[in-house]
C-alpha cells in the first residue's frame, strides 16, 4: 500500500502524510499536528514541509492514491488546492475540508466541483463551515 493508506482497523489511521504549509511557523505547526494526532490516537507516519502548487517534487514526493485527504484550512488555500486535492485521490476518495467561513463556502463548493468533485455535505456552524466532496 502507498503511504497514507494504512489502516490498523476502521477507525484508526495508523500511517498518514501530514503537509504543512509554510506559511506557518514550522515549529508550531509540527508540534500542533503531533499533539492533535495522540489525542486521536493516530501516529503521523511521515511530515513535509513546503508549497507543493509550486514545487514539483514535494507534489511527486506526496504522491497520489489516497483514500481520505482533510485539509482545515482557508477557503483561498482550499480553492488553490482543490485541482491538486482531486489528483490525489484514488476514484471514490473523499476530501474533507474545514476551516472555511460561512460566506466563502460557496466559492469553495464551486471550485470543488470544478474539478470534478461532488459535495456529499456541507456542515456548518454559526461561522464556519466544512464541505466533504468525493472523487
Amino acid at each position: 500500500m502507498k503511504h497514507g493508506k494504512k489502516y490498523q482497523d476502521s477507525t484508526k489511521l495508523v500511517d498518514t502524510t501530514v503537509l504543512y504549509d509554510t506559511t506557518e511557523a514550522i515549529e508550531n505547526c509540527l508540534k500542533t499536528a503531533q499533539e492533535n494526532a495522540d489525542k486521536n490516537h493516530v501516529s503521523i507516519g511521515r511530515g513535509l514541509c513546503g508549497d507543493a502548487l509550486r514545487d514539483p517534487a514535494l507534489a511527486d514526493e506526496i504522491g497520489t492514491g489516497y483514500d481520505i485527504i482533510v485539509a482545515n484550512i482557508v477557503a483561498d488555500v482550499i480553492i488553490g488546492m482543490a485541482p491538486m486535492f482531486a489528483n490525489k485521490l484514488v476514484p471514490g476518495g473523499r476530501l474533507i475540508c474545514s476551516g472555511i467561513l460561512n460566506e466563502r463556502a460557496d466559492e469553495v463548493r464551486a471550485a470543488l466541483e470544478g474539478c470534478g468533485l461532488v459535495i456529499l455535505s456541507h456542515s456548518h456552524s454559526e461561522d464556519w463551515s466544512a464541505l466533504t466532496a468525493k472523487r
